[in-house]
């Protein structure tokens, strides 16, 4: 299927055990496609902000959930980068924070100049296959031309024939062959033309079969979801109460005035300037954003326990000046993610025991001053994992497509269409809850029940 983001997924897996630095992990993930001479695998990257909700159905109007994609993608890159609740500067001026609505839309330009083409990534199977179909048609279309240069004389005579009451009877497909130069017909093109001196010749029937039933046969490769940067720009406007039917002044991208501005050398910024932006270290949020989020997984809450609201309404840090330290050392150790894991896991304050502690009752209930660990639970994709690493079932392989583990009966049934799930089988059955083919309608309730985030946002 076109939409197979598993590509992206194993983008994602490759770059962590890599220890891809954080800083080139996000260019990548929000303009890899724009980066000098773009490889293949930081196209794929850009699969990220492919995942907002898609709407193909009959009778809809496609401008407006394009414009839907894109407040998704303003809004998760805020939250996810910025730790901030942008998505409500989409109607007004955020009611609390110091982002206007004005500002809401210069980052909505960022990410409205992009086209969502599927890429092609072909397995080496596939890639084969693919290699001969083209190597049989090469010859095929070498042999017509030869034909078709043999019957040269012919269809000019024919042609010179016709009279305008002839013409005027031909099918707009001829006409339109016969107005296009020569030299600029295609193969198919020419095909027309010989087809009208060469009904009763076997050999160019044959051959003309041969090589339109090989074009209906040409393989079929694995694509994944991108971005592609267009070459004509779009505009971008200010919706008025953010509605996309009434539009107000035009906007340029650009970034909150409250914090650092773009360098002063860039006249036309697009997505990779805004992602170079994100992670200057002079940005005061990014780094403090992503090192509480590792906080967070290894305590059970972060130093900022409302990870993904930094602002007014947010809850102040328990350790302010521990979270700035955490962020420059972040920085200094060159984004590298695992260092900072490693920092937080080999610490004493990671290493203490979990159990509850009487003299702690009353001086800290919540345990906001760590002086033991917390207990919390394990993330959904994570407690099937743990059963089959204690039954010994589990299977480590990584990357690839997804996965159908068994579920209950009748789960397909509960979203608006029907779908299949067959169960996989051998080793593919025990594999990482990460793998699981999710549907956003009808999740592997195995992920619901355990509070697995909403995949609709």
């Amino acid at each position: 299927s076109p939409r197979q983001i598993w590509k992206y997924r194993d983008w994602v897996i490759n770059a962590l055990n890599k220890d891809m630095p954080f800083d080139q992990f996000t260019i990548e993930q929000l303009a890899g496609d724009l980066l000098p001479n773009a490889t293949q695998d930081q196209k794929v990257a850009t699969g990220f902000h492919r995942n907002t909700m898609i709407n193909q159905e009959g009778g809809i109007d496609p401008e407006q959930f394009r414009i839907e994609s894109i407040f998704d993608r303003v809004n998760t890159t805020g939250s996810t980068w910025l730790g901030l609740t942008v998505s409500c500067a989409q109607c007004h001026d955020h009611k609390f924070d110091p982002i206007t609505q004005k500002e809401y839309y210069q980052l909505f330009a960022f990410l409205n100049n992009q086209d969502e083409p599927n890429l092609p990534i072909a397995t080496p199977e596939e890639q084969a296959r693919l290699d001969q179909y083209h190597k049989e048609l090469e010859a095929l279309e070498k042999g017509l031309e030869q034909l078709v240069d043999a019957a040269a004389e012919d269809v000019l005579a024919w042609q010179k024939s016709l009279t305008p009451e002839q013409v005027a009877e031909l099918s707009p497909q001829i006409t339109t062959v016969l107005e296009t130069p020569p030299n600029k017909r295609t193969l198919k093109q020419k095909l027309l033309l010989v087809d009208q001196v060469r009904k009763d010749d076997s050999v160019y029937k044959s051959q003309k079969d041969k090589f339109l039933k090989l074009e209906k046969r040409k393989p079929g490769v694995t694509t994944t979801m991108v971005l592609a940067e267009r070459k004509e720009p779009r505009k971008t406007y200010f919706f008025i109460k953010g509605d996309f039917t009434r539009p107000g002044e035009e906007v340029f991208p650009g970034v909150p005035k409250i914090m650092n501005p773009l360098p002063a050398n860039v006249k036309n910024p697009n997505r990779l300037d805004l992602a170079r932006w994100l992670v200057d270290p002079q940005n005061p949020l990014t780094a403090r954003v992503i090192v509480n989020r590792y906080w967070m997984h290894l305590f059970g809450k972060g130093i900022v326990e409302t990870e993904n609201d930094f602002g007014t309404q947010g809850i102040p840090p328990t350790h302010p000046e521990l979270l700035d330290w955490l962020a420059r050392e972040f920085i200094r150790q060159g984004w590298s993610q695992k260092a900072m894991i490693r920092l937080l896991v080999t610490s004493a304050t990671y290493r203490q025991s979990s159990h509850f502690r009487k003299d702690l009752k009353e001086v800290d209930p919540y345990n906001k001053r760590l002086a033991r660990q917390n207990r919390f639970r394990l993330d959904a994709e994570i407690v099937r994992d743990v059963e089959l690493v204690a039954s010994g079932l589990f299977e480590p392989k990584i990357g690839g497509p997804s996965v159908y583990p068994p579920i209950p009966d009748g789960v397909m049934t509960l979203g608006q269409t029907r779908r299949e799930w067959k169960p996989s089988t051998g080793p593919d059955r025990y594999r990482r809850g990460m793998y699981t083919f999710f549907f956003r309608a009808t999740p592997p309730p195995a992920l619901t029940v355990f509070d697995a985030p909403d995949s609709n946002s």
